[in-house]
């Protein structure tokens, strides 16, 4: 931390002191009282305000209710389901369900069991799990998610009993959580939060008539203490990641919807300037987040883009800037994606949401796509999600995905090879470790690739699995293992010092980016193994079309080092192995055979250890065994090289030369003969009927026609 953040983090503390001590007293800590300090009209005339201005007010909600039923029946149909297992007190709290408490005990951990303590919130160490395990368990309920099915189910059927225990568990937590009191005045990220779903709540709730102006009162009063205690704590310095973004987007959505209430205009400035400022900070020009983690891109798009629709109903948008940023996330998330609509989760993932409106609603990078369009290119919303944030009831037609070539996302740090229907998708991760000071949300992952093959995930990101509650796990799914990479000697490439803190950290370079209707090539490199002695590591990833991947890895001056190519697998897929030097992966109806070129031994584990591998965490606190295959350079090999094939083409290899001045690969494939080779210099390659001088080239050619097909990769 910079002397700057240290003695305003030292401020802080000495103003909570303060307070606490009753020294200081900012405002009326009792909700009710506190609305008459923060608004000089009645509750009720506040609310008709908050209706007025909420921009999915420009149509009726008789016209909302016809637009679900007609055009949504299957989320609509989900949605009240859920919301009548919520009155039979059963919730789901990220892919767990648990039996609640009518109304819940909120600072209960129900995932996990255990129970934070009723005390002060700057007493409340929520990093600690012995206490009461994973804090993010407990904040997930207290997001109030939940209000969403629940108010969505009195819409759709104008059951009140919906409303009824809606209103009963609002005005408990009021009751039970005063301010800064409790685990969940811990984070002023989840007051941001609780604002989002607080506010289209009550809308939601517009004829309800159990919102009298006592209910009114408390409901206003506590909301305003929220933003109250966002605007006086906003993330500083080291921690100003997505969290500021959420902070900023929370009073934004406030001063939006309540512009009479006190200091909101204040907050509304400040709220403007920061979004402004951070979005195109936070996000590169490419659309990459800088955090260099792909569910945190997504939860800063959904923040955005509703501070982007009240921006709009308030006539205070946030300039070309910031719709550029958001129409490149928009490219990217598309481009990542394949057919069937998966992305890759790499770095932390911890599934959050800001406004989970339907339990149907899977794939959120799709409703951000779908989002970024309406707003930004005029287009109809096809997801529900979408339809919301650009206020239209109306469903357009789900138009297929138009021709998305690979493509380098040079300053974010990503290489997509894909064909351009999404059947055939891999990612190189080839950018900087993770954002700010911290990047507290970054895996040791640099140069780790994925692949996906007919909408099926066969090379997969391990994903995150747990924050606080399992440090040793916390690690194993960070560590270089984990990830489709090389590791050194059982090292990570970046120094882990902390559940969300880095050391010495991995640099990367980009070295070669090459397409052409014939190959696709990404060549990187980092040095992160330079703390322990080695030189740096430089990872060849080509794309023979249409479907031939070949992985080449070298790690400078790590003679004697136990180096390994690591593989994990999709949880779906199988192993066998064919012979000595190749192994088929069966996912699904998706076969990849894999070639071992160079010496290698091969292992696998499948559930063992933390530290050993085997898992995978396709969400949040959930882990299930799957595959990690370790190829093991022998002692006395260079380069590591792997032939990944798609389908039941054949392949025979012809030879496999590794000098320290480069390599070369012969075989046969599809009936043709190859080169494919890379050197340091320029040097000459032999090829039938001509002698070609670069540093790499990709050569095919058959008998029958001899005249070779190439391109020089340099």
């Amino acid at each position: 931390m910079s002397p700057d953040e240290i003695a305003a983090r030292a401020w802080r503390a000495a103003r909570s002191r303060g307070i606490s001590a009753g020294v200081l007293r900012p405002y009326p800590v009792d909700p009710a009282q506190c609305f008459q300090y923060a608004w000089r009209e009645e509750a009720t005339s506040v609310y008709r305000q908050l209706l007025q201005r909420f921009p999915c007010s420009c149509h009726t909600h008789e016209t909302w209710r016809e637009f679900l039923l007609r055009e949504h029946p299957q989320q609509a149909q989900a949605i009240v389901s859920y919301a009548e297992d919520i009155l039979q007190a059963k919730m789901r709290l990220f892919d767990f369900e648990v039996q609640t408490d009518v109304p819940p005990r909120w600072f209960r951990n129900y995932v996990q069991g255990g129970e934070w303590p009723a005390r002060p919130a700057r007493c409340i160490d929520y990093r600690r799990s012995d206490i009461a395990g994973g804090v993010r368990y407990c904040w997930e309920l207290n997001r109030h998610g939940y209000f969403l099915p629940l108010a969505l189910g009195w819409l759709l059927t104008g059951d009140r009993r919906f409303a009824e225990r809606l209103l009963t568990d609002w005005q408990d937590w009021i009751a039970q959580n005063p301010v800064r009191f409790g685990i969940n005045w811990t984070s002023v990220l989840e007051c941001a939060l609780r604002i989002h779903t607080w506010c289209w709540s009550l809308w939601l709730l517009k004829e309800s008539d159990l919102l009298t102006e006592p209910a009114l009162q408390l409901i206003l009063g506590s909301l305003w203490q929220q933003t109250a205690e966002v605007a006086m704590n906003l993330s500083i310095g080291s921690s100003a990641n997505n969290h500021l973004i959420g902070e900023a987007a929370g009073m934004w959505t406030f001063s939006c919807l309540f512009p009479t209430a006190r200091h909101a205009s204040r907050w509304m400035r400040k709220a403007h300037y920061l979004l402004s400022r951070e979005i195109p900070r936070q996000i590169s020009p490419d659309g990459v987040s800088r955090e260099q983690a792909i569910h945190y891109q997504v939860f800063v798009m959904e923040m955005a883009l509703q501070a982007e629709s009240l921006a709009r109903q308030a006539g205070a948008t946030f300039g070309a800037e910031y719709a550029r940023r958001m129409l490149a996330c928009a490219d990217f998330l598309q481009a990542i994606s394949d057919c069937a609509g998966h992305v890759p989760h790499i770095g932390d993932s911890d599934d959050a949401e800001v406004l989970p409106f339907s339990p149907k609603e899977h794939h959120l990078e799709e409703a951000m796509v779908d989002t970024v369009r309406a707003l930004y290119q005029e287009a109809s919303p096809t997801t529900l999600k979408a339809a919301f944030f650009s206020a239209q009831p109306a469903r357009g037609e789900r138009k297929s995905i138009s021709a998305i070539p690979s493509r380098l996302f040079a300053e974010g740090g990503y290489a997509v090879l894909r064909d351009e229907t999404g059947e055939c998708v891999a990612v190189m991760d080839c950018g900087a470790l993770g954002w700010g000071s911290l990047a507290a949300h970054a895996h040791a992952d640099a140069l780790s690739l994925t692949l996906s093959i007919a909408g099926q995930p066969v090379l997969d990101d391990a994903g995150t699995y747990c924050y606080h509650d399992e440090p040793v796990w916390r690690d194993a799914f960070r560590s270089t293992r984990y990830h489709n990479t090389v590791c050194v000697d059982g090292e990570d490439q970046s120094e882990m010092r902390g559940p969300f803190l880095w050391g010495m950290r991995a640099r990367t370079r980009l070295l070669l980016w090459h397409t052409s209707p014939l190959v696709d090539l990404v060549c990187a490199s980092h040095d992160g193994y330079r703390r322990i002695g080695c030189g740096e590591h430089v990872r060849w990833f080509y794309w023979i079309k249409p479907n031939l991947w070949l992985v080449v890895d070298h790690v400078e001056r790590s003679e004697g080092r136990r180096v390994e190519q690591c593989w994990c697998l999709s949880q779906q897929a199988n192993l066998r192995v064919v012979c000595d030097d190749t192994l088929e992966i069966r996912c699904a109806e998706t076969s990849l055979r894999m070639h071992l070129v160079s010496p290698v031994q091969v292992k696998h584990v499948y559930g063992a250890e933390a530290a050993v591998g085997g898992w995978i965490s396709p969400s949040f606190g959930v882990k299930q065994p799957t595959v990690h295959l370790f190829l093991v350079r022998t002692p006395s090999a260079g380069r590591i090289a792997t032939l990944l094939i798609s389908g039941n083409a054949t392949l025979q290899l012809r030879s496999w030369h590794d000098t320290t001045e480069g390599w070369e690969l012969h075989m046969e494939y599809l009936g043709q003969e190859w080169l494919i080779g890379s050197a340091q210099t320029t040097r000459p390659w032999q090829i039938p009927g001509a002698t070609i001088h670069a540093k790499g080239i990709v050569a095919t050619w058959t008998a029958e026609l001899p005249s070779p097909r190439y391109e020089v990769t340099d």
